[in-house]
């Protein structure tokens, strides 16, 4: 009877155990929530992140996983505003569009500067690498904000106003990027990782 009773509180004790896939999850959300509150935009990095159908739980994944959500919305820009340029008679938005054009690449970059190199053991990023991203995707928001000022400088208010409202999530996007490249190494050690 005793051995009944240890066996049913052990089945018990089990199913309320979370599952090591549960476990993951909680750990992911957990990883990214502390990342993203490095950000101006947490719940927008949050949000974009979370999204995928990884479970980060690596502050360089997070980044990784954030440059793709930044292209990703950046793509949908210059989309757009390829469209307008075309059926529009003035070139500020032409302009925009390279300028957007320029942040992707930039981004691209980016994101290929975080594979490992070949017989680099499997380190992703270095100093330098990081140091790179970040001025990298610094420029990206410099990039955007320029398009933003061209298009002011032409005298186009209504085509101010209609691309900061496209851009409004693609800028808070590559924010959230250049916030988390910037505190990339206090990350890491925050979650006792190494730089790798």
């Amino acid at each position: 009877m005793d051995s009944v009773k240890i066996f049913k509180a052990l089945v018990h004790h089990t199913d309320n155990e979370p599952s090591e896939q549960q476990q993951q999850s909680l750990n992911s959300a957990e990883s990214i929530r502390i990342v993203c509150n490095v950000t101006h935009f947490p719940d927008s990095c949050f949000a974009a992140v979370s999204s995928s159908a990884q479970n980060p739980t690596d502050p360089e994944a997070i980044l990784s996983l954030s440059l793709r959500a930044s292209i990703d919305e950046l793509t949908r820009l210059a989309s757009s505003l390829g469209a307008k340029a075309s059926n529009s008679k003035g070139s500020a938005l032409a302009d925009c569009k390279d300028q957007i054009d320029d942040a992707l690449s930039r981004l691209n970059d980016s994101l290929s500067a975080m594979a490992a190199v070949p017989g680099s053991g499997g380190v992703t990023l270095t100093d330098r690498k990081i140091s790179d991203i970040q001025t990298w995707v610094s420029a990206a928001m410099t990039d955007q904000q320029t398009c933003v000022d061209g298009l002011e400088e032409a005298g186009s208010v209504a085509a101010v106003a209609e691309v900061k409202s496209m851009m409004k999530r693609s800028s808070e996007y590559v924010s959230n990027s250049l916030a988390i490249v910037a505190n990339i190494r206090t990350l890491l050690q925050q979650l006792h990782m190494p730089l790798h």
